[in-house]
């Protein structure tokens, strides 16, 4: 088997762009604390391909792959890669510029769309494959795991209560928030015949919001310092990735919500990625020199991708989270609304008022709204169970209400743009949010990489790997590579979501939206242990964007 890496700049910096994380409009970039990167690893075996990137943005977006692709295709003059074979996943760094989707509801804090972005990062992305696949060598590769240990203060669980409600965890006391994650450490170890370190992918779950919504530079975070950290002691390409940290936060949080973190006392709040990236590095460091853990993979890969509509997945029973035992259309909740501890959003008393005015409206609806209006929201009610629905992504609609020309401007800034949007006719047709998401499925030896499109919580992951590795043939372990390919919110358990904390509010497709994914990558596996030829594709395939629409709502200023 062969590698290639490379290692190309993605920052995107102008005074007053709006970054992607917080859904936050007043959080624009002033500065740049240290540059973005897009980490490419090539494989070859035989006249086979698979590419790897390891992005420092928020997420890969369904457009900005598709976008690659096309690089891709106009450069090679043939389709060398395809969905099946290239993987681009983000590191969740939530102080990189946004914009870069084609659906509107994540582009909202950003005043739209926003076209140089979106051609900074799809062209350093298509660069770096490029060159990879220029600069293929023989090489073995190897896997390696290890534990951090428990006083490393590294990620700390911050939906502590949600996670207890788990039917399959240990219950855990508020200052144990540090053993509700997943604390072990996996990489992808390649080497050339010489033992020599050709490259490194690096998985670890933890958010990299070690910067909060008031800082304003342009920054990789946690992870990115890990990578140049590495980089610059083995002189190698090094991509520091996203597992499963839906609910894992680098902030101690106690019962009260206060933060409480590691770096509490420091001067300046950029030191903070700078130390939690130093934990991931000393760890990872420490695996490459003592070999922990490692074993070797076998030099054979296989890949395979498939689009699925989760707002309508019949799920398999053994999986099904209650009697309707299917997924509804796209909704978030109240709890979305008020944010987490790594970042307010409607909180204190705009919290309460929210919340009066979502219960109000629905009291009003169900008594006084039309037949059809009722029996929608029982649908609603039926599918999406304890959440309280303020805006319904699929359907277009706020407190169930579609036309958005009715909301008073000034309320908030990022409001006042889905009022602007809707006005110039650019949200019809379309949902705000993608309801048709790619899973991705990818097997390196006896090791599968379960490629998701969002956030999945701890448990959630450990659900997830373990369905798809008793079905996988040949398969020694599973991990997961969260943000992968496009964005669409959290996937938690179904006795999480039922606590409507902000993972479960932002958990789009209702309680059984693990079971779904469960189902959905059953259909992986089962086509992953076909041979290429008898392999069937589902026909689904995303919304196309018409140019017209996606002009309405471009923010022409980046």
């Amino acid at each position: 088997m062969q590698l290639g890496t490379s290692k190309q700049k993605m920052t995107y910096f102008k005074p007053g762009v709006g970054m992607f994380g917080y859904g936050k409009y007043e959080h624009q970039a002033k500065g740049v604390q240290a540059d973005l990167y897009a980490r490419a690893f090539v494989l070859k075996n035989k006249d086979q391909y698979l590419a790897i990137v390891s992005a420092e943005f928020l997420s890969c977006t369904i457009s900005i792959k598709q976008e690659v692709l096309k690089n891709l295709k106009a450069h090679f003059n043939k389709p060398i890669f395809t969905q099946h074979n290239l993987n681009i996943h983000g590191n969740h760094t939530h102080s990189a510029a946004g914009g870069y989707a084609h659906y509107p509801f994540y582009n909202f804090s950003t005043s739209g769309f926003c076209p140089s972005v979106f051609k900074t990062y799809s062209q350093a992305i298509t660069k770096s494959i490029i060159e990879a696949f220029n600069e293929v060598e023989d090489i073995k590769v190897t896997s390696q795991k290890s534990e951090f240990d428990q006083s490393v203060p590294v990620a700390f669980n911050r939906a502590l209560k949600a996670y207890n409600a788990n039917k399959d965890v240990k219950q855990l006391a508020a200052d144990q928030e540090h053993l509700a994650i997943n604390r072990t450490m996996q990489q992808l170890v390649f080497k050339d015949g010489q033992n020599k370190l050709k490259g490194l992918l690096n998985f670890f779950g933890v958010h990299t919001t070690c910067l909060g919504n008031d800082q304003y530079k342009i920054s990789p975070d946690s992870k990115g310092f890990a990578a140049v950290q590495i980089e610059e002691k083995y002189g190698v390409v090094a991509g520091f990735s996203q597992s499963a940290c839906g609910d894992v936060s680098p902030h101690f949080s106690n019962q009260n919500n206060q933060l409480k973190t590691p770096f509490s006392e420091l001067n300046d709040a950029y030191d903070k990625p700078k130390i939690n990236g130093a934990y991931q590095f000393e760890l990872a460091s420490k695996m490459l020199q003592g070999n922990l853990n490692e074993r070797s993979l076998k030099a054979s890969f296989d890949c395979y991708t498939q689009f699925f509509d989760l707002t309508n997945i019949k799920i398999d029973e053994k999986y099904k989270a209650d009697s309707t035992a299917q997924t509804y259309s796209a909704a978030l909740g109240l709890s979305f609304f008020k944010g987490t501890n790594d970042g307010r959003g409607a909180d204190g008393i705009i919290g309460i008022l929210l919340g009066f005015l979502v219960t109000v409206v629905h009291f009003l609806q169900s008594i006084f709204g039309s037949d059809q209006l009722k029996e929608e929201t029982q649908d609603l009610k039926k599918h999406h169970t304890s959440k309280n629905i303020v805006m319904q992504t699929s359907q277009r609609k706020v407190l169930g209400a579609q036309n958005f020309g009715r909301i008073p401007k000034g309320l908030d800034k990022m409001v006042d743009v889905m009022i602007d949007h809707y006005k110039n006719g650019s949200l019809k047709d379309y949902p705000l949010t993608p309801d048709v998401l790619p899973m991705q499925l990818i097997k390196i030896g006896d090791l599968a990489l379960a490629c998701l499109p969002g956030e999945i919580t701890i448990t959630a992951a450990k659900r997830l790997k373990a369905s798809i590795q008793s079905k996988l043939n040949d398969c020694n372990e599973v991990w997961v590579i969260s943000y992968s390919n496009a964005y669409s919110g959290y996937v938690t358990t179904p006795e999480e979501y039922r606590q409507q904390t902000y993972e479960g509010g932002h958990t789009l497709f209702g309680e059984n939206t693990l079971g779904a994914y469960q189902t959905c990558f059953d259909y992986l596996v089962k086509q992953l242990n076909l041979p290429p030829e008898e392999r069937v594709e589902n026909g689904v395939h995303p919304p196309v964007f018409d140019a017209e629409v996606i002009a309405k709502r471009t923010n022409s200023n980046f």
